[in-house]
């Protein structure tokens, strides 16, 4: 195992309360919300639903628990504010509809 190296400060641009309030608002739903400062592009909250508990891979995963994962229809490890595939239509319809 290699020591740590001392590197310099992260900084990040989640608000707490709106994070929450995100998280809440999908709750039960699929889908993903993304919340950006359009001053200078900072990420204000960043929500995937549904998601899991990371924490099942700290000092590994059981195969139970990763098949349970890995075979959800609903695809709970995929970020779909990141990675999912939208026809762009479906973004400007909520510009249309403003």
């Amino acid at each position: 195992m290699v020591p740590p190296l001392p590197g310099c400060n992260v900084v990040l641009t989640i608000d707490a309360s709106l994070q929450k309030t995100a998280w809440r608002a999908m709750e039960g739903k699929s889908g993903s919300v993304v919340v950006l400062d359009p001053r200078d592009g900072a990420v204000l909250a960043l929500v995937s639903s549904p998601s899991f508990d990371a924490n099942l891979f700290n000092g590994g995963i059981s195969f139970a628990s990763w098949e349970k994962l890995s075979t959800d229809p609903l695809h709970p490890m995929e970020n779909r504010a990141v990675a999912g595939q939208y026809p762009p239509g479906s973004t400007y319809k909520i510009v249309l509809a403003a």
